[in-house]
């Protein structure tokens, strides 16, 4: 029994030309050694049998079988023949391909930019950052920021974290080197830690050392070049005016911040140099962004059990989280991000697309090749009536499929060599630099090369090398009901795919037309807002107002207001609070995040908002001082349904008493996915941000004298101003690149399924080209034999419409939830999407039926 088994193994693994006589030697020994010990001669023979078994005698490991040479050469000459004589055919097959493989590997290069943020560190994985969670009448609020006296406690109390550093924005200071002067929005405050947590790569200085002193300065490269050309910047001193002032010494230069990263600046000041705020030590304001490294063995959850005593200990109305620092782009719901973030949705459907936009392609290849399977028929049937075996006619076919992949790459790396400069204005950053730099992009690229080779040249050859020779030679050769219904499915799962990114790129199309136009509830056309400069006094906040009043002469200009924060902010671009507040006869000791902006009555002219009741704040009356604006979100979290019953009621908050003056109606202060937060505007005389409404028929003129009169008051600041309708724009310039990226690649999807389409029928025509013409001769109307040949793709396209209306549904409609304000599911997309398909490929059946048509019935009959 044992010397059979080791027999059998043998045979299996042992080359055929050597098994023989291999197998004949180890017989004779194993007779030699059963004559004395029985037992023994068959375990030694199966030992012998392993010790034999070594690649020098293996079977080759060939999928293919073995085959000389001169025989590849000969399915390389075939190969070329078939593709050269068949030219349309072939073109289809590689143009399909390649389209599909260009699609993929441009859409995976975007999905792989957009899942690698922050992963500049080796141990990004063990990277958190700690945030607040609070909770208010039921509702959890998600704070990304964390307090500064935090870090300490962290440093002090929790062994598992290694290292930990504290960072805050620095906006809109003002940066002054020698005579120029800058407006800079991302500067940010780093302790000594940061650089070490965050290892950017040193271009000048020690990393160690260049955040150590008061009043020292990092910058990134491209600002150090801003500011200083080719010189050398260290130990270069510029100055700062805003929420910091005084002199600053360069220590040092970095890299620029990658794209991929969403805590992003171009310089950073030394920690030493913050101390002066008024948050710096507070445990009452959680503006700091705080970073934590883990020891890679420490257990997350068992470090934030660790972190909640110290929120009791000192601040008993907040929580604390840990964020993985790698899932902060994506997957974040927190309030007052440092930028905007992605959306896991739309990566998650680009790559839906890329993997179904290759599907595609290659069920395109399959149904074509074996459709033509018909035309080649009788080259099986001879092939195997002189000796070809199953196994070298898969070999020739999958070798076939190996060369139209092998182009079909070719082409699709050379098209996207000449789109990345395109791909990446379209989707607004560097996603790819070169085809020669796919990064981890190769891997899947060659995994998909080889599944596609393989999947495309599998089915087709076992097909054709299933014919039986007598049939095909005695022409008898029928197609089987097999054949037909996979051949079926493969075009039906190819307009499920089509009609789905259709009607996807529909329904995107739709929300996005709908937030770019939608009421905000304010105007923000004609509106331009600056920077104020600093007030600390009164005769400063004197000689503002004169500027604003003389901007007010102006014949372009129609209203001057002050707000803390510009419309067309982010969502982290607002005061909150969480101290409790009381109203008059309504609520005492409010819970939760109170949103505060700090206005002048002139904000709401320049914004035209519409009051609800009451009055705007008017603060050339004394008592308005104290007077405030709440919105109809805030009314609501109140529970009042009157805005009349709030009008006159005073509203206590951090101590201090303000009357309620009007309710305003709800506009949108950020991007409509937000929702509107329940905000009160308090009145301020001058908060630092400025909004003027320019006559819209005059805006250059006004822009003008703006400047004129700005340059006559604060010659020493720079005029700097934005549109507010810009600054709306923006919010949405990633959605307008999704919805732009979707209708492109939906396009080539639809290119794609129509190119396999166009080939399917063109070859079909060309089989029943004999058919058309006997139909002719007896009568049959043009009309006749086009609904016989539409019929069949028109119950296609139904039964793929019916397969894929609940999936447009179940996914887009998942989509749309992710915006505060949406569109209600747009069912017109999928009747819609149905009509655009059928249209197009009745086209291109008339098309090619039009051509057989033509054809002389004489012609095509004369040799029956």
């Amino acid at each position: 029994m044992i010397r059979h088994l080791a027999d059998r193994l043998f045979e299996w693994f042992c080359d055929p030309e050597c098994y023989a006589d291999i197998s004949g030697d180890l017989e004779e020994l194993y007779f030699r050694n059963k004559s004395d010990r029985p037992v023994f001669a068959q375990w030694r023979y199966f030992a012998q049998v392993l010790i034999l078994m070594r690649p020098s005698i293996a079977k080759p490991l060939n999928l293919f079988t073995r085959v000389p040479m001169s025989m590849y050469r000969n399915y390389f000459k075939i190969s070329g023949r078939n593709m050269m004589r068949h030219k349309v055919f072939s073109l289809i097959n590689i143009m399909g391909l390649a389209i599909g493989l260009a699609a993929f590997i441009l859409i995976t290069a975007y999905v792989r930019f957009e899942r690698s943020y922050d992963r500049i560190s080796d141990q990004a994985d063990s990277i958190f950052r700690i945030s607040t969670v609070s909770s208010a009448n039921g509702v959890e609020n998600k704070d990304a920021m964390a307090y500064y006296p935090l870090k300490a406690e962290l440093d002090n109390q929790i062994p598992e974290i290694q290292l930990s550093t504290i960072t805050k924005y620095l906006e809109n200071t003002i940066v002054k080197v020698g005579d120029d002067l800058y407006r800079e929005r991302t500067m940010i405050s780093g302790d000594a830690n940061f650089l070490q947590l965050f290892p950017y790569k040193v271009i000048q200085g020690a990393a160690g050392q260049m955040l150590n002193s008061p009043n020292s300065i990092v910058l990134t490269d491209s600002k150090a070049k801003t500011y200083f050309g080719e010189d050398d910047p260290v130990g270069q001193v510029i100055s700062l005016k805003g929420e910091l002032e005084g002199e600053f010494t360069i220590t040092g230069v970095i890299e620029d911040v990658p794209e991929n990263t969403h805590y992003r600046f171009d310089m950073i000041v030394s920690d030493e140099s913050i101390k002066g705020l008024h948050d710096y030590n507070s445990w009452n304001y959680n503006n700091y962004y705080l970073f934590v490294q883990l020891d890679p063995s420490a257990d997350p959850k068992n470090v934030l059990s660790k972190l909640q005593p110290i929120m009791k200990k000192n601040n008993k109305r907040s929580a604390l989280t840990l964020v993985p620092l790698t899932r902060l782009h994506l997957y974040s719901d927190y309030t007052f991000e440092p930028g905007v973030t992605g959306n896991p949705q739309v990566v998650g459907l680009m790559e839906l697309i890329s993997i179904l936009i290759i599907s595609i392609a290659l069920v395109n290849y399959i149904n074509l090749t074996t459709t033509r399977a018909m035309t080649r028929s009788r080259e099986v049937g001879i092939r195997k009536v002189v000796g070809a075996r199953k196994k070298e006619l898969i070999t020739q076919f999958m070798l076939e499929a190996f060369i139209v992949n092998s182009l079909a790459l070719v082409v699709a790396l050379i098209l996207v060599e000449m789109l990345i400069p395109f791909y990446n204005q379209l989707v607004g950053y560097d996603v790819l630099i070169s085809v020669f730099e796919l990064n981890g992009i190769w891997l899947s690229l060659l995994v998909i090369f080889l599944t596609g080779s393989i999947l495309s040249g599998v089915y087709p050859s076992l097909v054709l090398s299933g014919f039986e020779p007598v049939k095909v030679l005695k022409g008898k050769l029928t197609t089987s009901r097999t054949g037909i219904v996979t051949r079926k499915t493969l075009v039906v799962f190819q307009f499920v795919i089509s009609l789905l990114i259709v009607g996807g790129a529909l329904v995107i199309y739709e929300q996005i037309r709908f937030i770019s136009s939608m009421d905000l509830g304010m105007d923000p056309n004609a509106v331009v807002t600056l920077t104020a400069p600093g007030i600390e006094n009164e005769e400063e906040y004197n000689y503002l107002h004169s500027m604003k009043n003389e901007f007010l002469n102006g014949t372009s200009v129609e209203h001057v207001g002050f707000t803390s924060n510009s419309p067309g902010g982010l969502r982290s671009d607002i005061n909150s609070t969480r101290a409790k507040v009381n109203v008059e006869g309504i609520i005492e000791d409010l819970d939760g995040i109170s949103y505060i902006q700090f206005v002048d009555g002139g904000f709401f002219d320049v914004m035209r908002t519409r009051l609800l009741a009451g009055r705007n704040i008017d603060l050339t009356i004394a008592s308005d001082s104290s007077a405030l604006i709440m919105n109809r979100a805030y009314m609501n979290r109140l529970g009042v349904s009157s805005p009349e019953r709030l009008i006159g009621k005073s509203i206590s908050l951090w101590g201090q008493t303000w009357e309620i003056a009007g309710i305003v109606e709800d506009f949108n202060r950020t991007s409509v996915k937000s929702a509107v937060e329940p905000t009160l505007y308090i009145a301020s005389y001058a908060p630092s941000q400025m909004v003027v409404r320019l006559n819209s028929a005059d805006i250059t003129a006004g822009l003008d004298y703006m400047e004129e009169v700005w340059k006559k008051f604060y010659p020493e600041h720079p005029f700097a101003y934005q549109f507010v309708d810009s600054r709306y724009e923006a919010l949405y310039d990633e959605d307008r690149r999704f919805a732009r990226v979707s209708i492109i690649f939906s396009g080539l999807t639809i290119f794609i399924a129509m190119l396999g389409l166009y080939g399917l029928i063109s070859f079909m025509t060309t089989l029943r080209t004999r058919e058309v013409g006997i139909r002719k001769v007896l009568g049959a109307s043009l009309a006749g034999i086009y609904q016989l040949f539409a019929k069949e793709f028109v119950v296609i396209i139904i039964i793929a419409a019916v397969i894929c209306s609940p999936l447009i549904y179940y996914l887009f409609n998942n989509w749309l939830s992710g915006y505060a304000s949406h569109i209600a599911f747009p069912f017109w997309v999928i009747p819609v999407s149905f009509i655009a398909l059928l249209g197009l490929s009745m086209l291109i059946i008339s098309t090619q039926l039009m051509k057989v048509m033509s054809i002389d019935p004489a012609d095509t009959l004369k040799y029956e």
